[in-house]
């Protein structure tokens, strides 16, 4: 049987998830939200890593547990994530030079 956790263990590990997640942005913060929310909106992608950078740009601290438990991985950064999605990112790209919504 494992120990009951308390709250404020709890809370320390969000934060320190939340700063690992950040120290990983190396874009534009709105470049990544953008090009994340279109891979889960637009194309349907289903990956926890992305509910995990998600989660910590919009500051939900709410989904930041359930995005890890379904492993979500803190120690990929957004370039890991975007280039393996690269294809499909090709027309939100396209679109974003243009100055227009994907």
């Amino acid at each position: 049987m494992l120990p009951e956790i308390s709250q404020d263990s709890v809370e320390r590990l969000s934060k320190t998830a939340v700063n690992a997640v950040k120290d990983r942005i190396t874009y534009n913060d709105d470049y990544v939200r953008d090009a994340f929310r279109y891979l889960k909106e637009k194309k349907g992608v289903e990956d926890p890593s992305i509910d995990l950078f998600l989660t910590v740009l919009d500051n939900n601290d709410d989904l930041l547990t359930q995005a890890i438990d379904s492993g979500g991985n803190l120690s990929m950064d957004d370039r890991d994530l975007l280039r393996k999605y690269e294809k499909l990112l090709q027309v939100h790209t396209f679109f974003r030079k243009q100055g227009q919504p994907a």
